[in-house]
């Protein structure tokens, strides 16, 4: 009776220790990056059921993130297309306006056709950026890297904003290099990237925008202006961000993230930072092949 006793004992031992080899066996697989299915090593009905259970249930999610994707990918071509036919028919309005605005002799007629006018205006520019969003997001806004004068670019950008910066009462100073200084980098990204972070500085600078170029192991664009509220540098970045006191102007929370989302497709980094009143944002591109 004993000895039937030691060995009951011992095969559900060695029937649990079994047990929990498999399990931690199948814990190891589900670990695993890629994993596609889940084997046993020892045949056992209760594990193979959960074997079973858990191999569907992975079935199911691959299946859940394919749909995921093909729908995300849809979105984001359908979110482009539209963009792109809303363009058009915004572009004629704003065209007609313009007409009517210089044929027009009534002073209060007039006023109204400005006012519409600067609407469709922002409506056409909100347009623009969302359009350039969904190529971004979808992968199909292609760079072509080049050696550029970022000194000069800066300059070009810088000038065709001019009297937007005078309209702000914003006096732009860049300090250059004794040198030319050049990036690798996309002269239509790049020249997105400038236009973008000056027209912030222009909608929110108080006074003056300062912007520097230093070469060191990379090329660093750092643009600092003083503002007169406390920005949230992590967040600034994000999609359709926007400080509270600045929810009813014409921005919608998209020109930094796509600076930084164009920067990135440029194989460098942007950054921003806040302290004493004054944001700084700090772009880091390779250098292009003029550099030392």
């Amino acid at each position: 009776m004993i000895f039937v006793l030691v060995v009951l004992v011992v095969y559900l031992f060695l029937k649990l220790y079994r047990i929990k080899r498999q399990l931690f066996h199948i814990n190891t697989q589900l670990q695993m990056p890629d994993i596609q299915t889940v084997s046993i090593e020892f045949v056992d009905k209760s594990v193979e059921q959960l074997a079973l259970h858990i191999n569907q249930l992975l079935q199911n999610a691959r299946e859940l993130q394919s749909e995921s994707r093909k729908n995300e990918k849809w979105m984001r071509t359908s979110v482009s297309m539209i963009s792109h036919d809303m363009r058009t028919p915004l572009t004629a309005v704003i065209g007609y306006l313009q007409l009517a605005e210089k044929e027009c002799n009534e002073a209060q007629t007039r006023k109204n056709i400005q006012i519409a006018l600067e609407r469709a205006k922002a409506c056409s520019g909100f347009i623009h950026e969302f359009f350039e969003l969904s190529l971004i997001e979808a992968g199909e806004y292609s760079v072509s890297m080049e050696s550029l004068n970022l000194c000069e670019s800066v300059c070009e950008q810088i000038l065709a904003l001019y009297p937007e910066f005078q309209a702000r009462g914003i006096v732009p100073e860049f300090k250059q290099a004794d040198g030319e200084i050049e990036v690798l980098a996309d002269q239509l990204a790049m020249n997105r990237v400038l236009q973008n972070l000056f027209m912030n500085c222009i909608k929110y600078a108080i006074q003056s925008m300062r912007v520097f170029v230093k070469e060191e192991n990379t090329v660093k664009l750092i643009v600092e202006n003083r503002v007169n509220h406390p920005v949230d540098a992590e967040q600034i970045f994000e999609r359709f961000y926007r400080e509270e006191h600045v929810r009813k102007s014409d921005g919608k929370g998209l020109g930094l993230y796509i600076c930084k989302r164009l920067v990135e497709e440029m194989n460098g980094h942007m950054t921003a930072a806040y302290r004493d009143d004054t944001l700084v944002i700090t772009i880091e591109l390779d250098k292009g092949n003029g550099c030392q």
